[in-house]
């Protein structure tokens, strides 16, 4: 279970590095994204 969740972060930070790449025009995405690995850093 702990593999999983150790996982599902890292999952999430290469997702969050991924998508400022793909929308840099747009400055709120770092903060939603912060603002989601908070939550799932939370969760954990």
């Amino acid at each position: 279970m702990i593999g999983f969740l150790h996982g599902l972060e890292s999952f999430v930070k290469y997702v969050a590095l991924l998508v400022p790449k793909n929308r840099q025009k747009r400055q709120g995405n770092n903060r939603e994204n912060q603002q989601y690995i908070d939550a799932i850093k939370g969760f954990i």
